[in-house]
């Protein structure tokens, strides 16, 4: 189950993050055709990762793009893919003197927006090869680049043309304490450089010699060797790191936060302001630390900035400690003693599971984690198991799908199936007041009859019966882990397995009556491409099509035609999903990307 859950997070995230779709499918289905040019992407663009202003408007490097945020109009410009950006996961943002905007990304390397961010563009592979950019520090012409692989110094020379750039990358070898380099700061001549594995103090003149970078560790009175931010006042220098912050004076180093991971370090005025996992701190020279999280909505608090009006700004997080720049809690500004808080409007999570149209057009998404969004004319809405009260059974929410009344079905990893009527009501069914003998939901879809048909993982298929709401329990003959099921024109079932191949049910047009089912199991022997089934789909016809670990097949009643990458057009034979749309296009997701298959066999 998980297993296909990635692969189709890889596509519907396209990078890393966010739901892709053709512009025009939700409101103009029959203007579009499966070759439709346009194409927009919509994200979580709410955990922020690091912020920099430029007149009124800030840019933060977020899990979903870039966001711009005009400070007078209070509104958000999310910029993704599809503007230029390499990948939507971005980790670092930097202004340079001549306002061009500077990304680091995490596997797309390095981007500079131009004119606003209208045009983004990739910085060449070939000059800059780490793709992995924790940090970026703009001084004059040059551009510090802080990677996983060492720390790059870029010099543009006062042009616009890259390949003029001089670029230099220090390792180990050229004195780091460590190639893994979070952190860079320059000040008073001096480079510091923050590693995994301790901190670089080394003069800008000296930065040809390993013998002049001094390193400095918890032996030398760091808080910890893992430095992850620095800043710095007059005749100070604060390093934070995984297990508090430590300032040097001149001539010594205080340790203080003991225990707290603290992210990001500003400067601002007489205050020094820092992000930790357990919330916002503040010192003052005359009071020391103090706790000002207040009414934030949870303690994750990840970038600091001050910007040049003073005001401070805090980028926050999503709380969690895995997949964590999913989503997040948005832009917090510091007004008085408290607190103003800033969401863009966007998907609930980049995690995007599933996703369904809606008899009106609009559209529904499930995410894993993050709950359901929905997309209308006026944006986006959000659902969650905390704003149904708990009737969405989980944030985790594997499959959604639509009846002819026009209700949906969510299919819920730890949750059952939650459902919300036409008329906005929720209701949940879980072990309490229905047959499902776990709330691990592998599999739902829904028939033309409103049955609906749901796997759970005491590898039981049930179905509810859209006529007077009764739940059977069907036998597949020792099927288990189902990954998808299909119901065919004929009101055949077809079930997908982790690793058995395909079963056929037929229930002889009695619902509740499972003692007349014939059930047919289909495999490599009949034809299949793998018996590890992944996607069902109904194709023209009485065809059938089914995505697995080894290609494409596809099965017209007797025979099966299979597909794979190096006899068609599919970019891997991993397939874990395929969609037939309404111009027959056949749809497959890969993880080595998107194939699709056009009327007339056109690859």
């Amino acid at each position: 189950m998980i297993e296909r859950y990635l692969v189709r997070l890889a596509y519907m995230m396209s990078l890393a993050a966010g739901l892709i779709f053709a512009s025009g499918w939700m409101m103009q289905v029959a203007a579009r055709s499966c070759q439709g040019e346009s194409w927009t992407t919509y994200t979580n663009a709410n955990f922020v990762e690091d912020i920099v202003d430029v007149d009124d408007r800030l840019w933060c490097a977020t899990g979903g793009g870039v966001a711009r945020f005009d400070t007078t109009e209070l509104d958000f410009t999310v910029f993704t893919n599809v503007d230029g950006l390499p990948v939507l996961e971005v980790r670092a943002v930097e202004v340079d003197e001549w306002g061009n905007i500077w990304v680091g990304t995490e596997g797309g390397g390095l981007a500079v927006g131009q004119g606003e961010g209208a045009t983004w563009a990739t910085y060449p592979s070939f000059q800059l090869e780490p793709e992995n950019i924790r940090s970026l520090l703009g001084r004059a012409d040059t551009l510090w680049v802080c990677t996983d692989e060492g720390l790059a110094l870029i010099t543009t020379r006062m042009t616009a043309d890259w390949s003029d750039d001089e670029i230099d990358l220090f390792t180990e070898s050229d004195g780091l304490a460590n190639a893994d380099v979070n952190v860079a700061l320059v000040a008073d001549s001096i480079l510091w450089v923050g590693t995994v594995d301790g901190l670089n103090r080394v003069r800008l003149d000296g930065l040809g010699d390993p013998a002049q970078w001094q390193v400095i560790r918890m032996e030398d009175g760091l808080a910890s060797d893992v430095v992850l931010s620095l800043a710095v006042q007059p005749g100070l220098v604060w390093a934070g790191t995984d297990e508090g912050i430590s300032r040097w004076d001149g001539s010594q180093w205080v340790s203080q936060l003991a225990g707290l991971e603290v992210r990001q370090v500003a400067v601002g005025g007489d205050s020094v302001w820092a992000t930790t996992d357990d919330g916002v701190w503040r010192y003052h020279i005359d009071g020391g630390w103090s706790d000002v999280t207040g009414e934030l909505p949870l303690r994750d608090a990840v970038a600091v900035h001050v910007d040049s009006g003073g005001h401070v700004w805090i980028g926050l997080g999503s709380g969690r400690t895995s997949s964590r720049r999913l989503y997040g809690e948005g832009l917090a500004r510091r007004g008085g003693d408290g607190w103003e808080r800033y969401l863009s409007n966007g998907l609930a999570s980049n995690a995007v599971a599933d996703a369904v149209l809606d008899l009106d057009g609009t559209l529904w998404c499930t995410h894993f984690p993050g709950g359901v969004s929905h997309l209308t004319a006026e944006g986006w809405e959000t659902f969650t198991r905390a704003t149904t009260e708990g009737m969405l059974g989980s944030d985790f929410v594997l499959w959604c799908a639509v009846d002819s009344r026009g209700d949906k079905w969510f299919g819920i990893w730890g949750g059952g199936v939650s459902r919300l009527t036409a008329d906005g009501q929720w209701l949940l069914y879980d072990q309490d007041n229905s047959p499902l003998q776990t709330e691990l939901v592998g599999a739902l879809t829904v028939d033309r009859h409103d049955n609906v048909w749901i796997f759970d993982y005491q590898n039981a298929l049930y179905v509810r019966s859209g006529d007077d709401s009764t739940w059977t329990r069907l036998d597949l003959a020792g099927e288990d882990a189902i990954f998808d099921i299909a119901v065919d024109e004929q009101d055949i079932v077809w079930t997908g397995s982790y690793d058995r191949g395909i079963r056929r049910l037929d229930y002889a047009g009695t619902l509740n009556d499972p003692s007349d089912d014939a059930v047919t199991a289909y495999s490599v022997e009949h034809g299949l491409a793998s018996p590890g089934v992944r996607a069902v789909a109904n194709g023209a016809g009485a065809t059938m099509w089914f995505g697995t670990t080894g290609g494409a097949s596809q099965f017209d009643g007797t025979d099966f035609t299979t597909y794979r990458r190096a006899t068609s057009g599919l970019l891997s034979d991993f397939v874990s999903d395929v969609v037939v749309d309404g111009w027959g296009c056949v749809w497959f997701l890969t993880d080595g990307g998107v194939s699709v298959l056009e009327p007339g066999w056109i690859w």
